[in-house]
């Protein structure tokens, strides 16, 4: 996904007169001219919640809006999301991109994958080279145009390997300065990106901006008292709210909570923002919780504990726990489920699970994909790292191995029959295909198996196996499993069954 794609709708960038300084050093950097630079590659790098995806969001609106001397490309890895938390899309939207503001380049990139279909199957510095260097150099050089590629969120590729091999093959691209070619990346610092970049081949040619400054504190402060004013202004409840709420010293205490992390910030706002509770009484709720630990010095101490209570006002919250953990699951296997897909997994009535999460809009969203599918995803990554952590989310951890177990014997156990008619054929597919694709995914990820996993095994019922469709059906079946893509998952799953009988009878 690109910086206005369809499914990153609404994403996070700036507040107006925020991180004005380090817009002006990163948007200076990228337009240096080649004699004049240095470095090639400059790593935007922080904490979970520093503000570095509006910061890339910001940086790339500047440079389309502002320059027309540079052609801009951008990739947002998300962790959350099954297209975005790998590489394998990453030079194709790139190339898109290119085409879109260089015509002049669209006839060399599509006949290159022309005479090679296969090309996005290859590895990923010959994609580079074949569509998007050599494109490039093909340009006359009267053309007088640089190229800013833009990578946010390197850490949310799920494969370490990746992360490392994308640094390598970027910095074999820079060294050659054939091309006006410059890379922002951002991420955190995790220690497989850092190697990368400390290593001499690409420490010469890299600038690094980290972004745990000082400034960020008032940063916060402006944006927090924008966002009180939208809300004096606008909120349902607005005529209850006296003219000098927050207080001066409430703002300082949110900003001084945020430990220069926007994240903070931005979920009180959304908490408080709710148009279905008081702003005042929420506000007076964040500011009234208390730390587990006064002494810590944990940088989201804070965040934790206003995730905690976000997560105690919650309905059903077993199923909504149930729901987010194979929501993770799936998400990070790759295989990604929509919105309609959980509610059949769950046995959900149609357009109830966004009800459900009526409670945790300050924290998930619900937003339509390339497909126009409805996605379940999360505000930040930061979210899933605190259900994650036993030590951070208490009560609402997520421990995902005892979750696939779980969720694989709840899978293994559902009957749809008593709401489906059996003459119904096309939506019993649909159904089935959806139960034994996620019992593909769990089986994927899940640990040793329990006992309780074993017995659901042997008790294993397949619809199509207990009602044998007559013969004129049964191609409809497999035509409708094939085009999900789903007939394959089917047929390892029956074999990985009988294995499993048989290895238990011995």
């Amino acid at each position: 996904a690109f910086h206005n794609s369809a499914e990153r709708y609404d994403p996070p960038r700036c507040h107006e007169n925020t991180r004005v300084e380090i817009l002006k050093i990163i948007r200076d950097w990228t337009l240096l001219l080649a004699r004049d630079r240095k470095t090639w590659i400059l790593w935007l790098n922080g904490a979970a919640g520093a503000g570095k995806s509006a910061i890339m969001q910001s940086i790339a609106e500047l440079l389309l809006l502002q320059h027309t001397s540079v052609a801009v490309a951008s990739f947002f890895f998300s962790r959350g999301d099954a297209n975005r938390n790998t590489i394998a899309y990453l030079v194709s939207t790139l190339a898109y991109q290119l085409i879109q503001q260089i015509p002049e380049i669209s006839k060399f990139i599509l006949s290159t994958i022309a005479r090679n279909p296969l090309i996005f199957k290859q590895s990923l510095e010959f994609q580079l080279q074949q569509l998007i260097i050599q494109p490039l150099m093909s340009l006359p050089s009267s053309m007088e145009k640089s190229f800013v590629v833009i990578i946010d969120g390197l850490d949310e590729c799920l494969n370490r390997d990746h992360q490392a091999n994308l640094i390598k093959v970027i910095s074999n691209i820079c060294r050659g300065r054939d091309i006006p070619l410059v890379f922002v990346i951002a991420s955190r610092r995790e220690s497989q990106i850092q190697s990368e970049f400390n290593q001499e081949t690409v420490s010469h040619i890299l600038e690094v901006i980290p972004l745990d400054d000082s400034e960020a504190s008032d940063d916060i402060r402006r944006y927090l008292n924008a966002k009180f004013a939208d809300i004096k202004k606008t909120h349902l409840s607005r005529h209850l709210l006296t003219p000098d709420w927050p207080s001066i010293s409430t703002i300082t205490e949110i900003v001084e909570k945020s430990s220069n992390q926007f994240i903070y910030a931005s979920t009180v706002i959304k908490y408080i923002s709710s148009p279905r509770t008081h702003p005042a009484q929420r506000l007076k709720v964040i500011l009234d919780l208390r730390l587990l630990n006064p002494l810590s010095e944990h940088p989201f101490a804070h965040l934790d504990s206003l995730y905690r209570h976000i997560f105690s006002q919650v309905e059903n919250i077993d199923q909504v726990l149930d729901i987010l953990a194979y929501h993770i699951i799936s998400t990070r296997l790759q295989y990604g489920f929509t919105v309609i897909g959980l509610e059949r997994i769950f046995l959900m009535e149609p357009d109830t699970l966004p009800i459900l999460f009526l409670d945790l809009t300050a924290v998930v969203q619900f937003k339509h994909d390339g497909s126009g599918s409805l996605q379940l995803s999360f505000l930040h990554a930061s979210l899933p790292d605190f259900l994650q952590d036993p030590v951070r989310s208490q009560q609402y951890f997520l421990d995902l191995d005892k979750y696939c177990n779980k969720l694989l014997c709840m899978v293994l156990g559902l009957s749809f029959l008593e709401t489906i008619s059996s003459n119904n054929i096309s939506q019993i597919a649909y159904q089935e295909g959806d139960r034994l694709y996620s019992i593909v995914c769990l089986l994927e990820a899940s640990p040793i198996p329990s006992d309780e996993l074993h017995h659901a095994f042997m008790n294993f019922d397949s619809i199509f196996l207990r009602n044998r469709p007559n013969a004129s059906n049964v191609w409809e079946c497999v035509w409708i499993l094939c085009s999900l893509e789903k007939l394959v998952c089917y047929i390892l799953l029956l074999f990985y069954i009988l294995m499993l009988i048989v290895l238990l009878e011995f």
